[in-house]
């Protein structure tokens, strides 16, 4: 089986001219004047329109462009990019150096938080057992002197 033939437009042969003159900032109906007289061809101005388009296929464009730095990258000498790569090595060594610097420092801070809190509780516990005793001992002297009534008269340490 053999493919069909791919359709050509008719206004293929002349592509370079059309794109020329729209270029030149013609109008689509001077473009279409111009085909039936000079050229004795007969298009609509939406055919004309659709074939402008697709000769200006930004997808083309692209490609083309694509093709055209892959051409200007393979010219790239890549010992010439060494010394840059050298030192956006030595800066990324530099950042994780400080990250892991920064890391240790918040980890020396969570330490030294943990440590002044247990020091708190400490002090807090060694405080409440001291008001616990004075309460213990105001209580105990607080009975002796509701059973002997003449103890008012002193104060208790």
């Amino acid at each position: 089986m053999s493919m069909p033939p791919v359709r050509q437009s008719r206004l293929q042969p002349h592509a370079d001219e059309i794109l020329a003159m729209r270029s030149e900032g013609k109008s689509e109906q001077e473009i279409v004047a111009w085909l039936m007289n000079e050229k004795a061809v007969k298009v609509s101005q939406q055919a004309l329109n659709n074939f402008i388009k697709k000769q200006n296929n930004p997808a083309d464009e692209s490609i083309a462009k694509s093709a055209e730095v892959s051409g200007e990258i393979s010219k790239i000498d890549v010992s010439a990019l060494l010394p840059i790569l050298e030192q956006y090595s030595e800066s990324f060594t530099d950042d994780l150096d400080l990250d892991n610097r920064l890391t240790e420092v918040v980890q020396q801070v969570l330490v030294d938080n943990l440590k002044i809190q247990q020091q708190f509780q400490q002090s807090l516990s060694k405080t409440l057992e001291a008001m616990e005793k004075q309460n213990t001992q105001l209580n105990i002297d607080l009975v002796i002197c509701k059973n002997y009534p003449r103890c008012l008269h002193f104060s208790s340490k």
